[in-house]
């Protein structure tokens, strides 16, 4: 117990400590992501219709950070989602900086027929600050790889006559 202890203090004084290696670098569509889209909004390729041409096509890229485990809690009108960092730099900076915010927009597919497109079914954005955090090699954060964050939005749900069971897709 004591070693896995002193393995947690080691791994927590090098968060706030460390500086990410020297070879990992930050690729320009990451580091420039504001710049980029401001300059042409369509940069990435994700407006279907857009009078901006795409530069670099850039969809369902997990490498950096991932959503999963999804869910509706119908008691507190909740949606929640944890939001997996995965890499240990990218994200702006040490425990010692602002770092950088990651957003997650939440959708309900109130009507059942399997869009998220139609008007009222984006239901609102939330975020979670996060940071570089290295992995250095003998010191237990190999452990903590990926980092996970719960990341939640209450619901002012869509009331709707119970005349069978109802259960919206999130």
């Amino acid at each position: 117990m004591k070693i896995k202890c002193l393995c947690m203090v080691l791994a927590m004084l090098l968060f706030v400590f460390a500086l990410p290696a020297q070879d990992e670098k930050v690729e320009k569509e990451r580091s420039e992501f504001v710049n980029l889209i401001k300059q042409n909004p369509n940069y990435f390729g994700t407006a279907t219709v857009s009078k901006f041409q795409p530069v670099k096509l850039f969809k369902l890229n997990t490498s950096y950070e991932e959503i999963c485990n999804l869910g509706y809690n119908p008691a507190t009108s909740t949606v929640s989602a944890v939001v997996k960092i995965k890499k240990s730099y990218g994200y702006s900076g040490t425990l010692c900086t602002p770092g950088s915010i990651e957003y997650v927009r939440f959708f309900v597919d109130w009507n059942g027929n399997n869009s998220f497109a139609d008007p009222g079914e984006s239901v609102g954005v939330t975020s979670v600050n996060v940071h570089d955090i290295p992995t250095a090699d003998k010191t237990c954060l190999e452990i903590l790889k990926p980092i996970s964050y719960a990341v939640s939005l209450k619901l002012d749900p869509k009331l709707k006559k119970c005349n069978s069971p109802y259960l919206v897709k999130v």
